[in-house]
């Protein structure tokens, strides 16, 4: 599926106006797009989940989602620890956007990952989408076997996989800020538009 990169920065006035905005930017391999929406009475957190629903709502195929925020907001309330979603999730704040936002995520046949990092999703909207980080994707049985070679060297695997992209970087002329492990789902370390497979091939 064709993997999507989108990072939403809100802002809300909670104590007088109640007035907010989200400014979402939106990255994929053949190009990018950066726009904003304004709302009355609403939070920081709405802020957050109607960009993302809106964002989403552009999507015109089924795609892996890299979801970036500055912070969580409630996908707990109707996601499991491990990925799979809540068949009857509890009544609570803001839940008719969170389950809007399942529902179009199940409908269009995505993938979803949450990352919550305010560093990335700023240097993404500064940038106008040109973020200056590194997506990872490995499969369990390297992960696995990376873990035995940082056992083995008194090293951890940040530490491992960060040599070996900047070697490989390096000599390739390109740059990057910190790169993110991804595993079957799960977050190991802090993000871009890039790919690694296991195999140490590159697409940039």
């Amino acid at each position: 599926m064709k993997e999507v990169n989108i990072y939403i920065k809100e802002s809300c006035d909670a104590l007088d106006t109640k007035d907010g905005y989200y400014i979402a930017v939106m990255t994929t391999q053949g190009g990018k797009r950066k726009f904003s929406n304004y709302f009355k009475d609403t939070t920081n957190y709405r802020m957050i989940i109607q960009g993302a629903i809106d964002a989403i709502s552009m999507l015109n195929q089924p795609c892996i989602i890299n979801l970036f925020t500055n912070t969580t907001f409630g996908m707990s309330k109707i996601r499991k620890g491990d990925g799979s979603w809540k068949e009857f999730p509890k009544e609570s704040v803001n839940m008719d956007l969170l389950l809007e936002l399942k529902e179009l995520i199940l409908k269009g046949g995505h993938e979803l990952f949450n990352f919550y990092d305010k560093n990335l999703v700023d240097e993404a909207v500064e940038t106008n989408g040109n973020p200056n980080h590194l997506v990872l994707m490995l499969n369990e049985d390297t992960y696995n076997k990376l873990n035995n070679k940082c056992k083995q060297e008194g090293r951890n695997i940040n530490q491992i996989i960060e040599s070996l992209i900047y070697t490989y970087l390096n000599e390739q002329k390109f740059s990057v800020t910190s790169p993110i492990i991804r595993c079957n789902g799960k977050l190991f370390h802090p993000i871009v538009n890039t790919q690694w497979s296991p195999e140490l091939s590159f697409s940039l």
